[in-house]
Order: C-alpha cells, then structure tokens, then sequence
C-alpha cells in the first residue's frame, strides 16, 4: 500500500506510519527513497498507477480527458507525514523511480526513472524547480551520491556512469 514505517531501535512498538501518497486516493508501491541530509524530508518514487480526469485534452469519444502519471517522487515532511510536494519529478511519461539522491548537502534531488531514454533530471530541492536533465546510455536502475555530495553515480543497464558537479 505505499506506507512509510517509522521504528524506535529501543521500542518494540511501530512510531508512526502513513502513506507514502496520501493524496492521490489509490495505491502501489514504493519503489526507491531517499532522506533529505536536513532530516525533516523523505523523498519517494512510487508505482502509484496512472489514474485520469476531466482536462483539457478532447479524446475521440469528444470527450475531455487528462492522464496523470502518479509515478512520481513526492516529498513527504517526516514528522507529519504529510506530503509537501508532488509530484516534483516533472514528467509525463511512465517509469519508475528506481533512483532518488540528495545532492550538495541536500541542495539539488537526482531523480533517475526506469526509461529506456536514460533520463536523469536535477531538482532543486528547495525551490522543487527542474534545474537540469542529463542521460545515462540507458534505463536506470539505482542512484548513489558520493560520501562529499559532489558527484553521483547510476547504474544504468550494464554500466555504471558518474557525475560529477561543477
């Protein structure tokens, strides 16, 4: 169902728990994730589905339709367990988010979805702006951020690529 579960290493008791999308009143699963370096944010890539509602797209029914897709990453404030943005990996097209990276201390997000275009996209974490796309040979499958925040690696099919920032 997409939930979050927060443990107490001392307590055999659950801490909380909610729902990694809350808002979008369906579910799927949580298929990466990645803490904000602050500590109160908690990044998710999801398989949430593609639902629809009345837009500004006319099908050939004459109808008026618009497809979201909820594969998305949302970020969710970890003390309430609200989400606070999303999506925020501003893309249309389908993919799971097997990757999802703070970067330079928490200033940028790295999202890397499972495409076969290899697309990688920078957000700013703050502003939740698309900053910058950059492609891998392939789809991606995990992202990693180097211990200093400055460079960040993916694997992508057979190859893992890196990146550093300028």
């Amino acid at each position: 169902m997409g939930n979050i579960t927060f443990w107490k290493l001392d307590q055999p008791a659950l801490s909380k728990t909610f729902s990694a999308y809350t808002n979008l009143g369906h579910s799927g699963e949580l298929v990466s994730f990645a803490f904000n370096p602050n500590g109160l944010e908690l990044a998710t890539g999801t398989t949430a589905g593609v639902r629809s509602f009345t837009g500004a797209i006319v099908s050939k029914d004459g109808k008026d339709h618009y497809y979201i897709n909820d594969e998305s990453v949302h970020i969710l404030n970890v003390i309430s367990g609200q989400i606070v943005a999303s999506p925020v990996d501003h893309t249309d097209i389908s993919g799971s988010e097997h990757g999802i990276a703070y970067i330079a201390n928490g200033k940028y997000i790295i999202i890397g979805h499972e495409r076969s275009n290899g697309e990688i996209l920078i957000i700013n974490a703050e502003t939740r702006k698309l900053v910058d796309k950059v492609y891998a040979s392939t789809y991606v499958l995990a992202i990693e951020r180097s211990i200093d925040s400055k460079m960040f690696a993916v694997a992508s099919g057979d190859a893992v690529e890196i990146w550093a920032l300028n």
